[in-house]
């Protein structure tokens, strides 16, 4: 293979795209304006793209040649990759026929599903089977993104660094929904009664997924064992009406969700994780705390912004997936450094 421009020690990379929704066609354009990654193919359910070329259906030229497919392994059938970038689904039971399909074809996978990014203490047999499987391939499968895989556990995680003794750690994330897309609006129930929150809530169809993870994947770098991770998640309802874009959200209505999630070191709290997702919310910021010796504290005004960050993200974690290990990793395994050394 011919050097990369983008990661000059590293050969091109060749990618399928799996998932076109709003994340993989915003991981694909940016990707079309890197040399050194080419994407080869990608796959999508959606019957309206099949068939169609990346660069009519994306706009961008570089993609001019990759065909939409709707199976991995048509899309295998017809060219040869060296990574799948998958941007569908947020549970391990949905994204893991397609993760492990590509992981038995020889792909890396880097995954923006919530639960990949730290599956080993929800889900042990399936992180378990797939770090053999991936083992077994000669490859790396990595689960990432903003919220989990960065905001609040990468980044508490690099901050307790600075400190010994530490005997919590406490980071909140607090985001105004009305400034995202509509696809979160929804995801936190906007504009629901509290009773039909609930029910949907227990059908786990409300809510930002990924959190216990998060407690977990801090706990598990701080080195605080053995933990027990618990989750609350409760509807932020207004008390007026409430404005959004050209609609109205009625008094007592949903706003959006506060979660909590904490891990247990023992009957103390050694990692409390709290995130306000909702329409209106006031000074949104990420804000993590270290609490031990030194105390430090670091301050995000305005917050992490999700949308965009997660591209860059799955697009700087590429060298270090190529060159990692082989095996399911987290990105608490990976460097701080965006590509290897020279």
């Amino acid at each position: 293979m011919a050097a990369s421009a983008a990661f000059p020690s590293q050969p091109r990379c060749r990618i399928i795209a799996i998932g076109l929704g709003f994340t993989g066609s915003a991981v694909a354009r940016a990707i079309a304006a890197l040399p050194g990654l080419d994407i080869v193919a990608a796959v999508d359910t959606d019957e309206a793209k099949i068939g169609l070329d990346l660069a009519e259906l994306l706009g961008a030229e570089p993609l001019r040649g990759a065909k939409v497919f709707g199976e991995l392994s048509q899309a295998l059938d017809h060219v040869h990759a060296d990574l799948a970038i998958h941007c569908v689904g947020s549970r391990i039971a949905e994204c893991l026929p397609t993760i492990t399909a590509a992981v038995l074809a020889g792909l890396n996978v880097i995954s923006t599903c919530e639960e990949l990014a730290y599956p080993f203490f929800h889900h042990p047999d399936q992180a378990d089977e797939l770090d053999q499987a991936a083992k077994d391939a000669g490859v790396t499968v990595l689960g990432c993104g903003v919220n989990p895989g960065h905001v609040l556990d990468v980044l508490p995680a690099l901050l307790a660094r600075t400190s010994l003794d530490i005997t919590r750690v406490v980071a909140s994330r607090i985001v105004d929904v009305s400034t995202r897309r509509e696809q979160l609006v929804r995801k936190v129930g906007v504009g629901l009664s509290e009773e039909e929150f609930r029910e949907r809530a227990e059908r786990g169809e409300v809510g930002h997924v990924g959190l216990p993870e998060s407690a977990a994947m801090v706990a598990d770098a701080l080195g605080f064992w053995p933990v027990e991770v618990t989750h609350s998640l409760e509807p932020v309802l207004a008390t007026m009406p409430t404005p959004l874009g050209e609609r109205e959200i009625a008094a007592g209505r949903v706003l959006g969700v506060r979660q909590r999630a904490e891990a247990y070191r023992g009957p103390s709290v050694a990692v409390q994780l709290n995130l306000e997702l909702y329409v209106g919310a006031l000074q949104p910021e990420d804000r993590l705390r270290v609490e031990g010796e030194p105390e430090v504290e670091l301050v995000i005004p305005g917050g992490t912004p999700g949308d965009e960050a997660t591209v860059a993200i799955v697009i700087n974690t590429i060298p270090a997936v190529l060159t990692a290990p082989p095996g399911l990793i987290t990105m608490i395994d990976l460097p701080a450094r965006r590509t290897p050394r020279r």
